[in-house]
């Protein structure tokens, strides 16, 4: 199956971690997904935001082996929402070229964007252009607002109810959805998730004495209203860590002046996902003064560390904190905040139980699986089981055709020699057994072909081997399906040089085999010679 995901909030060489969340999704998708992104950026954003950094127009990201090509087309995106509403043709139109090429060369089975404006309507228009099925995952925690302007809300509810699906990440997201006229049926409650492996269990230290907050730096964060809440507590053995970054930084270190907390609070700036990991270790508790958030995924990522969290009603967080992994307080509310803090304080938390509810409720490997299931299915042509007693299945000529029949949508089966079942991409490889020497394996392995080959039901077969040319005419007779004859060799001729053979039996062998090849090819559906006779 190919997916291109389609997301304007994704991570790119100016903004490494706008949208890491998404990034963090697509590193868990299995090899047998195709994964392409399209990102698009506005023009000249490294100019916007004082960067040196290069947005190329299309780059890799590797992941333990997995590269993901992402494309970064460029449209137009003018400052203080000015056209906002022409957005999404402004970004259709920069995607449109580019999505054609691709779809042209390679079939696309899904397209999946994040966020319903501008990402989803912007998908909506490139479905119905190229035909291609989509899904809209929304994140927006101010998704109800945005609904409630009649402008966004026309052209929003008819992106949403032509999606295959639509994927909320909280229960407050999916009701706000609903209530506005997306059809109940279409909306799905997916969580985001975190890696277990990364964000593991921490011993605490103790007592709560050292706060983290976690976010970028604008107004809806409520730091500032945390800020105020420390310096109303006035504890001095309270200090706190502010990681992010953003346009109300400045107004915050001048609130830390202010309040006379200068000394309690450290700016920490933006920090990579493994820094942070190490900071979850080094702290007591997170706290998440959010006043709107459509999920929150520090909140969770804080807790798979095992830290307590205190977080506001904002949306998202009364989805995900329990009262045994955390408190929530009313947003916006100072004096709710630092009784909160201090609540905090004064109760013993189970940290391993704190960790183990947010690894058994939000493990990445579970979201991804959960959103592959919502994808279209590639249209089924049938399936061929591919037969062969002799050859092993790393032989170059089975792995050629196989991905030429992936490419085709066919489900395939393979019967081997060869220890233990397996399966790559659709490829589906059944396990022969290993025989102790050529003539049991003559004389048994056919038979149990046969058997597993009638089981399997295929719409086609086709055998690779001269000795299986017997079972295959039963196999025709009893399934009443096609049968093709792979004639790999010059088999006749191979015979007459086996050093194991006479110089006669390997002459009657030979017309044997010729006499049986020409009898197969007379009563099979086709066959295919893989070599070049010389005259």
């Amino acid at each position: 199956m190919r997916v291109v995901f389609i997301n304007s909030i994704y991570p790119n060489p100016v903004e490494p971690n706008k949208g890491s969340y998404i990034l963090k999704n697509l590193l868990e998708y299995p090899a047998v997904i195709d994964l392409e992104v399209i990102a698009p950026v506005p023009p000249f954003l490294a100019l916007r935001r004082g960067k040196q950094a290069r947005i190329p127009l299309w780059r890799y990201v590797e992941h333990e082996g997995r590269r993901v090509r992402v494309w970064h087309p460029r449209f137009i995106l003018l400052p203080r929402n000015i056209l906002r509403s022409k957005v999404p043709l402004f970004e259709y139109l920069s995607i449109l070229p580019l999505l054609w090429l691709l779809h042209r060369q390679k079939k696309i089975d899904c397209l999946h964007a994040n966020f319903g404006l501008p990402d989803g309507v912007a998908t909506q228009k490139l479905s119905i252009k190229l035909g291609i099925p989509y899904l809209i995952t929304e994140h927006q925690g101010v998704i109800a607002g945005l609904l409630a302007e009649p402008s966004l809300r026309k052209m929003l509810i008819p992106a949403y109810n032509q999606a295959q699906k639509v994927i909320a990440v909280s229960e407050t997201t999916a009701q706000s959805l609903i209530e506005n006229g997306v059809s109940q049926g279409k909306v799905i409650v997916i969580p985001n998730g975190i890696n277990p492996d990364l964000f593991r269990y921490h011993e605490p230290s103790g007592s709560i004495r050292r706060l983290l907050f976690v976010g970028n730096l604008v107004e809806d964060k409520g730091v500032q209203i945390l800020l105020e809440a420390l310096a109303l507590i006035n504890d001095p053995d309270l200090c706190l860590s502010i990681v992010g970054d953003g346009a109300f930084r400045t107004e915050l270190e001048r609130l830390t002046s202010t309040f006379g907390i200068a000394d309690k609070v450290s700016f920490l700036g933006e920090l990579a996902p493994d820094k942070l990991v190490n900071l979850y270790h080094e702290h007591d508790a997170l706290v998440h003064p959010s006043f709107i958030e459509s999920f929150g995924i520090v909140v969770v990522e804080a807790m798979a560390c095992g830290l307590p969290v205190l977080a506001t009603r904002n949306g998202g967080s009364e989805h995900i904190v329990t009262d045994k992994t955390g408190i929530l307080v009313e947003p916006r509310d100072v004096n709710a905040l630092a009784e909160g803090i201090r609540q905090l304080r004064l109760r013993s938390w189970d940290s391993r139980l704190i960790s183990e509810y947010a690894h058994c409720h939000y493990d990445i490997r579970e979201v991804v699986a959960s959103t592959i299931e919502l994808y279209p299915q590639a249209e089924d042509k049938g399936s061929i089981c591919h037969l062969s007693s002799v050859h092993i299945r790393s032989d170059v000529r089975y792995s050629t055709n196989n991905a030429l029949v992936w490419q085709s949508r066919l489900k395939v089966h393979l019967w081997w020699q060869m220890a233990g079942d397996a399966r790559q991409l659709s490829v589906l490889i059944h396990d022969l057994g290993l025989s102790v020497g050529r003539l049991q394996r003559m004389l048994t392995a056919p038979f149990k072909v046969l058997l597993k080959a009638i089981s399997l039901k295929a719409d086609i077969y086709q055998i690779h081997d001269p000795e299986l040319i017997p079972i295959a005419l039963l196999l025709k007779l009893i399934s009443g399906k096609p049968v093709i004859y792979d004639i790999h060799e010059c088999y006749p001729e191979m015979f007459l040089h086996k050093e194991y053979l006479s110089v006669w039996q390997g002459k009657l062998i030979s017309a044997i085999i010729r006499y049986v090849e020409k009898l197969a090819v007379s009563c099979f559906d086709a066959s295919i010679r893989g070599y070049r006779t010389h005259r």
